[in-house]
């Protein structure tokens, strides 16, 4: 029954604070110095939709060679709180090349797993290095076309990784001048109303934005005054509505409204 939603948790996957520890557990040691391999560890969470967290802070060198294998234990827990449940704890070691690679998963109430993968038979490159939680301020939280979710925390606008609503890299997260009223879409752009000027971001990745402050001078007066026009943004300024479009931001009520007529309209809001 009402007041929706029943149910709600908090956005986002945290990572493990602890890295993990490594010893070997079993095998024969090679003589050939050549065979000898350095292996880092590292761990993920992931809970029951299938979001990946962060990786833990890297385990010391491990050096592997012959038939040796690894074991990576003291794998900690995952954190008590108002999250989506925890599913697996995904398990990650480097390659030659010194990249993260998928070893294996363990059930994420365990805190141990013994590594005999073949180095032939890693799995995927790790792709959540920089998947942080969401801001805990952020708000205003609307979308792109591709599945990239946008929102605000203070001067900064934060974009998530494509179709992983849990996941905001520092690498989405741009600087703006003043802070920030609300947010609107249009095509691949986002329009930034502020305290001051407004801020057009544009671009199809979102760790490679372009951001360009408009000439207008007009603040948004109240987050909720922002219409989505289809192919334009409207807004209620200090000195009437303002219309946006992809490069255009003008006061369309200039010769209806005056200043004074429209801040009695607006007084209260």
């Amino acid at each position: 029954s009402p007041p929706y939603p029943s149910v709600s948790y908090r956005m986002g996957v945290p990572a493990p604070r602890t890295p993990p520890i490594t010893t070997i557990a079993g095998g024969e040691a090679s003589d050939d110095l050549a065979d000898e391999r350095d292996r880092v560890y590292v761990f993920t969470f992931s809970n029951d939709f299938g979001e990946e967290s962060a990786p833990s802070s890297p385990s010391s060198i491990i050096t592997v060679s012959g038939t040796q294998t690894v074991e990576v234990s003291g794998m900690e827990q995952p954190p008590s709180g108002n999250y989506v449940g925890f599913r697996y704890k995904n398990i990650y070691r480097t390659d030659d090349a010194g990249a993260y690679r998928y070893v294996g998963s363990v059930d994420a109430a365990t805190t141990s797993f013994v590594d005999d993968v073949g180095g032939a038979s890693l799995g995927g490159e790790l792709i959540s290095t920089d998947w942080n939680m969401p801001r805990e301020d952020m708000r205003g939280l609307t979308f792109l076309p591709g599945g990239t979710l946008v929102g605000f925390s203070g001067k900064t606008v934060c974009f998530s990784v494509p179709n992983q609503p849990h996941a905001w890299p520092v690498s989405g997260e741009y600087a703006v001048h003043d802070d920030v009223v609300a947010l609107g879409t249009f095509g691949s752009s986002v329009f930034v109303a502020t305290t001051s000027y407004p801020v057009i971001i544009t671009g199809s990745e979102y760790d490679n934005m372009q951001v360009e402050r408009m000439e207008i001078s007009q603040a948004c007066l109240y987050k909720r005054g922002m219409v989505d026009m289809g192919t334009a943004l409207a807004y209620p300024s200090p000195d009437g509505l303002v219309m946006v479009g992809t490069s255009t931001a003008e006061i369309i009520t200039r010769n209806s409204v005056d200043r004074d007529q429209w801040q009695e309209l607006t007084t209260g809001f």
